[in-house]
């Protein structure tokens, strides 16, 4: 313990007596005694330690039998007005359930002595202990005799006589009494039924009565203090039935001062129950006190997490009086300059109000700057007691003293900062929000960053048997709020490590079990093939226990080293043609009902804010039609793809959203994105690093985040138009493969395959009205090794998919048919390998990746699904790997538009709105029709033709195909 360190190891006569400033001399006995009192007083009642760690306790009660002492307290609680006093009877509240008595036992303190050294394991022995008894006790007399006595305060139950005589059995006078009226010669033998036999039986055998003395003063032994509950009467009716009769509770038991009722014959004190939990069986009560050692066991953390948390809640308080303190402080300065200045400022009026607050503020200002001084003094500061000096010390003293000791806080001088940051802004950063750069991958150039979220030291709150384990010695927040901290960094994301790869390191999340060791004392390092995760919706789930668990949505990305590799391709993809209609137009063209004027104004407010225009809104035919066509154009971009979601669509789909997206509960997703560093006995003091600073320092680890470069888009929007362009390039590479020998089109190391729409217009018979057809067009051209090239020419085709594909589908109608509703773009594919098919502009032509397109499929399909079994054999599956093929794909727009039109149209007046789609298309569009036109001119009814042009709606620029997926499109094995 502290006194017995200060009394053995301390050389208080060399240094002045504490007490009373003379020296002490050599062997003057009192002056040293005196000094050792006043050390030792200090260090047990002026701790913040001791204040932290006394509060690791609990206790246990068990209800009682209304004994003659209960009853006692009952009537003066009733005689004091506390309880009702109608029939002027203890028993009747107890009876009502008005009155508990209960029996508590002393608290069990984890921290009992505060001696140095380990403590866990006599709470450990002491509260086992007791769990046992109570077991033991589960179906024993006195729990079932005291069911049976419970059981008279039923509602239902009046038989006041049977209550006395059931409470006498546990009335330490009465069994004494008893007891003195037995014949000295009486035997130990028991000859009654102890649980089923009435009281007066009992209490007339001395063999009973012998054995009954002994366990009833074990069971006041283990609960010495006597306590009662006054339940409100409304509350009754939540009573514990008769078998829960044992109450847990955390913290001290007593919780204020000495005091009595007026006239009062008993003194009392308030009791803390504000942490309790129960009431139960003795079984399950047992069973609670082996969770209660389990959970605290130090490998959990959780002592060493409460721990923490009380002493940030204490230091708060402190802070918190220096605080109100200056904020009080104008009050106090204008109060201390008050009463005269009142009565000059009567006469002096507000100029002399004015200069005294002038004065005020001065003086309050002096104050801050003293303040503000003294807080940057102060932070990063290391602030000791010197105790005492020490005795000369041999070997085995020194051995001695050093067991004795306990190990540096250093929380305190941590919190410096945070104490006096009102003062000098500068604050402690939320645990990851502070973030610096780092070359842990060899590279300043990748832009990561290491953010720390706590420190963590072995065998703390201290060592426990044998185990190896280390616990947090600063705050770490909850999971959910630290992955909120990640994500709010704009363009970084945590990197994140694979389930596999965890399996392998042994770094699984253990907090689902919070009764075993929870941190491992190991080091764990990000790796350059650890993907980033960027943290989407957080969502909560019941789970069949009644658990609430949050649940995060995130998307995988780049790992570090394919950022290296290809920059590019781990960037948002970027997209022609983005199609974006407010919400603020959607909503107004949805809700406009009419095409009066004034509905017409609204929706061209609306148009104005989007920089759409619209001539003449109030013309009814052409605002009709533009509301369609807004309605047509917001659908367009998806829907029209997501009609060919084949059953081999859908299965690519929910592989390819699988391998990007994932869920994962917060805590285990944060902790797959922590990593933990030794730092040994180092210690930080602002930017220095200092040595091991204690004789018992234990080694610490750095816990940390590393967040990279990631892509700055919506992971979902990103992922859709990947997969909608991939999508779209198998469809050409089908169409071109179907309709072409493979001996034409396989051999070649680059193949280019086009498509447009084609809208012809005609006229219905007798000149009421007018019809669109609309019709796809592909062709190719293709290029061998040794620069051979080859062409294909415009070929009509009726897939539905490259109607929709190019715009030329029919699928809401085509009254208002614009000449920008039709594509028309090239699809320029290379197979190879992914670093070789890189290049720093998407457009550019790789200089090294001639490989014939069909054998470079089927070769790299193979290559990639061995390299991958291999790399989640060895726990690293998203390694990078050199043999990775891909098939490149750069979508190109085909310019300018066509359009061919009878002279009568294009040169004549306007006899329609499709005329006039007609009449603009021939007027902005080049008249060159070649292939094009066909047999569309013999109809009698034709009237025109318009080839579109550009990219597709929200079309990629680039996209890249795992060459199994073409293999499988196109049935090479």
């Amino acid at each position: 313990s502290a006194p017995w360190t200060v009394k053995n190891f301390c050389n208080l006569s060399a240094s002045k007596s504490h007490r009373d400033g003379r020296r002490a001399e050599p062997g003057d006995g009192t002056g040293e005694a005196l000094a050792v009192n006043l050390v030792s007083s200090e260090l047990r009642g002026n701790n913040l330690d001791r204040i932290v760690k006394g509060a690791f306790s609990l206790y246990v009660c068990v209800r009682w039998a209304p004994t003659d002492a209960f009853m006692e307290l009952a009537a003066s609680e009733e005689e004091t007005g506390q309880l009702p006093d109608a029939d002027k009877d203890p028993f009747s509240v107890f009876q009502k359930g008005r009155f508990v008595p209960m029996r508590c036992s002393r608290n069990f303190r984890v921290y009992e002595d505060l001696s140095n050294g380990t403590q866990f394991h006599k709470f450990e022995k002491r509260l086992l202990r007791v769990a046992e008894f109570l077991r033991y006790e589960s179906n024993g007399v006195f729990t079932e005799r005291q069911a049976r006595l419970l059981k008279l305060t039923s509602p239902h139950v009046d038989d006041r006589r049977q209550l006395e005589q059931e409470a006498a059995v546990y009335d330490p006078a009465v069994i004494d009494a008893a007891l003195r009226l037995c014949p000295s010669n009486a035997t130990g033998r028991i000859n009654v039924q102890t649980i089923e036999d009435t009281p007066l039986d009992l209490l007339h055998d001395c063999g009973f009565l012998k054995w009954w003395s002994r366990r009833l003063h074990l069971w006041e032994t283990k609960f010495p203090f006597s306590q009662f509950l006054e339940p409100a009467a409304e509350r009754t009716q939540y009573a514990p039935d008769d078998k829960e009769q044992m109450l847990i509770c955390f913290g001290d038991r007593v919780a204020g001062g000495l005091h009595r009722r007026p006239d009062g014959n008993a003194l009392l004190t308030d009791s803390n129950m504000l942490a309790c939990h129960g009431f139960y069986d003795f079984a399950y009560g047992g069973k609670m006190l082996d969770r209660i050692v389990d959970l605290w066991r130090p490998p959990t953390c959780q002592l060493s997490e409460l721990e923490l948390m009380m002493k940030t809640k204490l230091v708060e308080v402190f802070v918190d009086m220096n605080r109100r303190l200056f904020d009080a402080l104008p009050g106090m300065l204008i109060e201390e300059n008050g009463r005269s200045s009142l009565m000059i400022e009567e006469a002096s009026g507000v100029a002399f109000l004015k200069g005294a607050m002038s004065w005020v503020y001065k003086q309050f200002a002096d104050h801050s700057a003293d303040m503000t001084k003294l807080g940057h003094f102060m932070t990063d500061m290391t602030s000791k007691w010197a105790v005492c000096p020490l005795q000369p010390l041999n070997t085995t003293g020194s051995r001695d003293l050093d067991l004795a000791l306990d190990k540096e806080d250093d929380f305190y001088k941590d919190y410096m900062k945070q104490a006096y940051s009102e003062w000098t802004g500068e604050k402690n950063g939320v645990p990851g929000e502070v973030c610096q750069p780092t070359d842990l991958f060899g590279s300043p150039s990748d832009g990561c960053q290491v953010c720390d979220l706590s420190v963590m030291e072995a065998n703390a709150p201290e060592a426990y048997l044998n185990e190896s384990f280390i616990c947090p010695i600063r705050p770490m927040l909850p999971a959910t709020m630290q992955l909120e901290v990640l994500k709010k960094k704009e363009g970084l994301c945590p990197l994140h490590m694979d389930h596999r790869t965890q399996v392998r390191d042994h770094w699984q999340y253990r907090g689902i079990f919070p009764t075993i060791k929870q941190f491992d004392r190991a080091e764990n390092h990000p790796q350059k093939f650890f993907q980033t995760v960027h943290a989407l919706e957080r969502h909560a789930s019941v789970d069949e226990f009644g658990v609430p668990w949050d649940f995060y949505k995130f998307a995988r990305g780049c790992t570090v080293e394919e950022r290296r590799v290809w920059p590019r391709w781990c960037e948002s993809p970027e997209v022609r043609n983005k199609q974006t209609i407010s919400k603020k137009l959607w909503e107004a063209l949805r809700t406009s009902k009419d095409v009066s004027v004034g509905g017409a104004q609204t929706v061209t407010d609306a148009l104005q804010l989007t920089n759409v225009s619209v001539n003449n809104p109030n013309e009814v035919d052409r605002w009709e039609t533009f509301k369609e066509w807004s309605g047509h154009q917001l659908h367009k971009s998806w829907y029209n793809m997501n009609k060919l979601f084949s059953f081999r669509r859908k299965r690519r789909h929910g592989r390819e959203y699988n391998s990007t997206f994932g869920s994962r509960e917060a805590h285990g997703l944060m902790w797959a994105s922590s990593f933990q560093k030794y730092q040994g006995l180092e210690r930080s003091k602002g930017e220095d690093t200092i040595a091991q600073t204690t004789v018992n320092a234990e080694d610490r680890y750095q816990r940390y985040a590393v967040v990279c470069p990631c892509a700055a888009g919506d992971p979902e929007e990103d992922f859709n138009i990947r997969f909608q362009w991939s999508e779209a390039a198998l469809q050409l590479l089908r169409k071109a493969f179907q309709k072409t020998d493979i001996a034409i089109l396989g051999p070649a190391v680059k193949l280019d395959i086009g498509l447009r729409g084609v809208a012809s217009l005609y006229s219905e018979k007798g000149g009421h009205g007018t019809h669109w057809r609309t019709h796809a067009q592909w062709n190719a051209h293709y290029t061998l090794l040794g620069g051979h090239a080859g062409k294909l020419p415009w070929t009509f085709s009726k897939s539905q998919s490259l109607r929709v594909m190019s715009g030329a589908e029919e699928e809401f109608g085509l009254a208002y048919l614009e000449v920008d509703d039709l594509f028309g773009y090239t699809g320029a594919f290379r197979c190879g390998k992914k670093m070789k098919l890189y290049t720093k502009d998407a457009e550019a032509t790789p200089v090294d990746h001639a490989e014939p397109f069909q054998s470079c499929v089927m070769r790299g399909a193979l290559a990639n699904e061995e390299n991958r079994k291999k790399l989640a054999a060895a726990g690293t599956p998203h390694a990078l790997f050199e043999d990775q093929y891909v098939v490149h794909v750069v979508f190109t727009p085909l310019g300018p538009c066509e359009c061919h039109g009878k002279e009568s149209i294009v040169g004549g007046s306007e006899f329609s709105l499709a005329h006039r789609t007609l009449k603009d298309a021939c007027n902005a569009c080049s008249n060159t029709t070649e292939g094009v036109l066909g047999d569309l001119t013999k109809d009698p009814e034709y009237d025109g033709t318009f080839v579109g042009a550009g990219a597709g709606a929200n079309q990629a620029k680039e996209v890249l195909i795992e060459p199994s997926d073409v293999a499988s499109l196109l049935g090479w094995k």
